[in-house]
C-alpha cells in the first residue's frame, strides 16, 4: 500500500509512505446453493476469481457437491473449482456440513 501528499505547497514538494501487508484468509464451512448445475458452475467461476485476485487457494478435494433430482449428464460432469473436478455424492452416501 502507497500515499502520496504534498508536503510544501509552495515548492509542491511530494512526500510518500509504503508498507506491505501481509494477511491470510481462511474460508471455512462455505455452503453455495444453486437451482442447477450451470448456475453453480457460474457461482464457483466467481468463486475462482476472487480466489485468484487474492492469491488464496483452495482445497477442491475438500469439498462436496450435493444433489436433488439431477440428470446422469450433469452428475458425470460435476462442476470445477479452482482447477479441481467435483463430482455430486451418491444418493446413499453421507456427509457432514458444519461438523453435524
Amino acid at each position: 500500500m502507497k500515499t502520496t501528499w504534498i508536503h510544501d505547497l509552495k515548492t509542491m514538494e511530494t512526500k510518500s509512505i509504503k508498507c506491505k501487508i501481509t494477511a491470510t484468509a481462511f474460508m471455512d464451512d462455505t455452503t453455495w446453493f444453486a437451482r442447477n448445475q450451470q448456475e453453480m458452475q457460474k457461482t464457483l467461476d466467481i468463486v475462482t476469481t476472487f480466489l485468484h485476485i487474492n492469491n488464496i487457494q483452495a482445497n477442491g478435494d475438500k469439498s462436496t457437491l450435493i444433489t436433488i433430482n439431477t440428470n446422469k449428464k450433469d452428475r458425470e460432469t460435476g462442476v470445477e473449482l479452482a482447477g479441481t473436478r467435483i463430482y455430486p455424492l451418491d444418493k446413499k452416501e453421507a456427509t457432514r456440513i458444519l461438523g453435524v
